[in-house]
């Protein structure tokens, strides 16, 4: 029995010893020398620039055929002429909202200025005022044919004329208050004066004080309506003929019911005729009422000419100024003109300025 223990005891320690594992030793690791490269260069991150976003451009139509000028008035060489019914793009408009900048090739610096009763905007958005704050600047409107002057003084140099109806922006006025000094020509930093007698605003007591050098005098002198002597220019050469007229509409309900234009006639010097075309809208063949008015300012008498196909049309009772809404019947999708002149033959100068309105319909 003891030998049988005895060999249990031996294969056990046996077996014990064997299933002992030894650690292996770790085997080195060799030492790599990494080498520290240069940083990778970087271009450097560029600072955002600040730019003044550009108005987007406003789809619009031209509702009739009219003058595309250099700037906002109807003093300027007409640069070309839109055709009716063309699209163009608005970018903005002046201060008094009559008059559209768009764009145009043949213009300085690729635009130019459109009369805005003549655009239908195609997108409801607002046009903005071009250059300026809408709300930082006085503005008056024009109520009659007056010149620009370089001194506040009737007898000084003429700058230009302006129209009734002209928007300006008021920068200060004469100590007696009889005068207005105003931006001339508009958007630019020169100055003109004009009586302040024709001239329409608020808050005009409230302009600086100016002496005839542009030197700020102060403030508080209330704006005199004193209605000086007025002196006549030549009206500026539009270049316009019955073939070529200097605006031109077709109605139509969808777009223009009512059409309004303001020129400028002259003689025996000057522009001595404008021709106006429309086109009145009805059934072809079918009669339909037309209503015309007709303001004038400046000195003379004012002759006007209804005419199809060249030929004056017997039955039209003319027009005189302060007419309003003077009803004519015409024939419906026929083309008709407007010829304004100076009435008579005469000798000394005579120059009126007119706004024509037309409706169209009863």
């Amino acid at each position: 029995m003891k030998y049988w223990l005895r060999i249990c005891l031996l294969v056990s320690f046996v077996l014990l010893t064997a299933c002992q594992v030894e650690p292996l030793a770790a085997t080195p690791v060799p030492a790599f020398i990494t080498a520290t490269l240069p940083p990778t260069p970087r271009p450097p991150t560029p600072t955002a620039m600040t730019e003044t976003p550009l108005a987007s451009a406003i789809r619009g139509q031209a509702t009739a055929r009219l003058n595309v000028r250099p700037e906002p008035g109807t003093t300027g060489e007409p640069l070309g002429m839109l055709e009716n019914a063309v699209e163009v793009e608005v970018l903005g408009q002046d201060l008094g909202g009559n008059w559209y900048q768009i764009v145009y090739p043949a213009g300085p610096e690729g635009k130019g200025w459109v009369n805005a009763a003549y655009i239908r905007l195609l997108e409801q958005r607002d046009v903005p005022v071009i250059g300026v704050e809408e709300d930082s600047l006085q503005r008056g409107l024009v109520t009659e044919t007056l010149n620009v002057r370089s001194r506040p003084d009737s007898g000084s140099a003429s700058l230009g004329i302006l129209l009734a109806q002209t928007s300006v922006v008021l920068t200060g006025k004469s100590s007696d208050g009889k005068w207005l000094q105003i931006e001339y020509p508009a958007g630019s930093d020169e100055r003109g004066w004009v009586a302040a007698a024709y001239v329409e605003a608020e808050g005009m007591d409230n302009l600086p004080l100016v002496s005839e050098t542009g030197t700020l005098l102060g403030t508080a002198t209330p704006t005199v309506q004193v209605i000086p002597t007025f002196t006549l220019l030549p009206a500026p050469d539009d270049g316009d003929s019955m073939q070529t007229p200097v605006a031109q509409v077709a109605f139509s309900p969808e777009g223009a019911q009512r059409f309004s234009f303001t020129g400028q006639v002259s003689a025996p010097e000057g522009d001595t005729q404008d021709w106006v075309a429309f086109i009145p809208y009805a059934v072809v063949g079918r009669q339909v009422t037309m209503r015309f008015s007709l303001q004038c300012s400046g000195r003379g008498d004012l002759a006007v000419q209804l005419l199809q196909d060249g030929q004056p049309i017997p039955d039209f009772p003319g027009l005189t100024c302060g007419d309003q809404e003077q009803p004519l019947s015409l024939v419906g999708g026929q083309l008709y003109h407007l010829r304004f002149q100076i009435a008579g033959e005469p000798v000394t100068l005579q120059s009126v300025g007119y706004i024509i309105t037309i409706l169209n319909g009863p």
